[in-house]
């Protein structure tokens, strides 16, 4: 690459700015008043502009994913072109990104060997007809390498991870479905096609669970299961008992969920957490606890962000997004996050974050990384999830990022 085409690309990365006063005007003007400067100089100065057109076009491989690749979606405020960053968590770093449609949600294979989104676009940017479908993308250059149709009616509101799940051996891949109705359709990313789409009336979000099953979370509070053969036929449904008040203590949309240990932790808006084991035949639920103390409830603290919460299932930690906030301010970005130890539900550690930030994520390396991401200031702020000490910062990551996800998950 020449001098003229390295400084081009590096201005287009995240982390830098574009101005015209900046490298590049100087290096126009430059050339530029070097031609009006020499004469005869017209033609090295053609040479030095077209260099570009010129040059062959390769991709750069990056390595492969690891525990610390994580991918950053910005949903652009429901705009229909949309943003998916690669981040190195080793190192802070921008990689690269792919290009989505209308609100996508990206999900990693286990072993991070590939990234799948669940998009949706238009023939005609944001008008004309719709089609849904899950793209499919190579990790180590960032390349589409095939896509699934599926129906349209996949749920088109502001991203979060409760709604494209895989399941924990990586074979299918369950999207939330809105329209006509509630259901979870199934994809067989082996033989890459769309299966079928469970019903699922009043019953919301896809919560995956080895031996063909997934769970959902009812309108009531309950939580339905229902199990699939082999060609995403349903062959039983079950339901539990409601397991919490929704009118009183209503959830987040974004539950920490680990598919490979069937752990889920939903949170709820006045600080109480639900645990629900979904590794055995049927969905279990466990005894509530209270994040906070009366003392820190009084002071005005309460969970809140978009993605509130991360768990850990090495070290059984929860990771929950606190501040002082008012009533019905669960969305806004918070500057606290506090640990807890999901076997007693005690709190154990209290991290007081550089950055405020709206979504969380905890990465499976050793020791663990902990992603916190501001929508508002489009930045990532990494930390060692033990100690809280900063690992790495990286900025203009797009318009409105919501997600942090793993590549790797077991």
């Amino acid at each position: 690459m020449n001098s003229i085409n390295a400084l081009l690309n590096k201005l287009q990365w995240p982390g830098t700015t574009i101005a015209c006063t900046g490298a590049a005007a100087v290096l126009a003007a430059g050339l530029a008043g070097a031609a009006f400067a020499q004469k005869g100089a017209d033609k090295d100065l053609d040479k030095a502009l077209t260099q570009a057109v010129q040059d062959q076009v390769s991709i750069r491989k990056l390595p492969p994913a690891d525990e610390r690749r994580v991918y950053v979606a910005d949903e652009r405020a429901f705009e229909a072109f949309t943003h998916h960053f690669a981040i190195d968590g080793n190192t802070g770093t921008y990689l690269g990104h792919v290009d989505a449609g209308l609100l996508p949600i990206p999900i990693s294979s286990p072993d991070g060997s590939k990234l799948y989104i669940a998009d949706t676009h238009y023939s005609d940017y944001s008008y004309g007809k719709r089609n849904d479908l899950i793209r499919v993308y190579d990790p180590r250059t960032l390349s589409e390498t095939g896509k699934i149709d599926i129906p349209e009616g996949r749920f088109l509101a502001m991203a979060v991870t409760s709604y494209t799940q895989l399941s924990p051996d990586g074979r299918y891949l369950f999207f939330y479905q809105f329209v006509p109705n509630n259901g979870v359709g199934i994809v067989d990313l082996k033989a890459g096609k769309y299966l079928n789409t469970l019903d699922t009336p009043q019953c919301y979000y896809a919560f995956p669970a080895t031996n063909r099953r997934v769970v959902t979370h009812c309108r009531d509070a309950s939580l339905l299961q229902v199990t699939f053969d082999e060609n995403g036929k349903q062959v039983k449904k079950t339901t539990t008992e409601p397991f919490h008040d929704p009118v009183k203590e209503p959830t987040y949309d974004d539950v920490a969920f680990d598919p490979q240990s069937g752990k889920l932790f939903f949170i709820s808006l006045w600080g109480k957490v639900y645990p629900v084991d979904i590794a055995g035949d049927k969905p279990k639920p466990g005894k509530s606890w209270d994040l906070l103390t009366a003392e820190e409830r009084k002071a005005g603290y309460l969970p809140g962000g978009w993605t509130v919460s991360a768990y850990a299932p090495k070290t059984k930690l929860l990771y929950v997004l606190m501040d002082q906030r008012a009533k019905w301010t669960q969305n806004s970005e918070s500057n606290y996050v506090w640990v807890y130890d999901t076997t007693t539900g005690k709190k154990v550690n209290e991290i007081n974050l550089a950055h405020e930030a709206r979504s969380l994520y905890v990465d499976q390396g050793s020791p663990a990384y902990l992603y916190a991401l501001s929508s508002h200031h489009q930045n990532l702020t990494i930390y060692d999830a033990k100690t809280g000490a900063v690992k790495g910062f990286i900025d203009q990551l797009g318009h409105e990022p919501v997600l942090v996800v793993g590549a790797v998950t077991k």
